[in-house]
């Protein structure tokens, strides 16, 4: 057990005698797993974000665009895209624009089917 503490002691004492050193090296570290960690964490968490969110999104968007704005597109052109092969399903899809008077904002609003999950 003597033999353990003399180690610890030896130790302890090295690391005491290039205090800065020892210290700067712990900072340095430090930063840097926690530099790696932070991206690693945040490159995940994009990644499950786009997951989720291009899970529900179509496959294509067939929109009208008139003067920079999208445009509506008359109903009988989903059955003219509904007969190109290779075309699964068509469904319209229900959304429009918001003008916020308080913030000056325009807000893009798209109805949603089926359940939104949370999480």
């Amino acid at each position: 057990m003597i033999k353990h503490l003399k180690i610890l002691e030896f130790a302890l004492s090295s690391l005491w005698r290039r205090k800065f050193k020892n210290l700067g090296i712990i900072v340095v570290f430090s930063t840097v797993i926690f530099l790696l960690s932070s991206i690693v964490m945040l490159t995940y968490s994009f990644k499950r974000e786009a997951l989720l969110v291009l899970e529900g999104a179509p496959e294509l968007i067939v929109q009208r665009v008139v003067a920079g704005r999208h445009a509506m597109i008359s109903p009988g052109y989903m059955d003219r895209v509904s007969r190109i092969p290779g075309v699964g399903k068509t469904i319209p899809r229900l959304w429009g624009y918001y003008y916020d008077i308080s913030t000056g904002g325009n807000y893009t609003v798209m109805a949603v089917d089926g359940v939104v999950n949370k999480g």
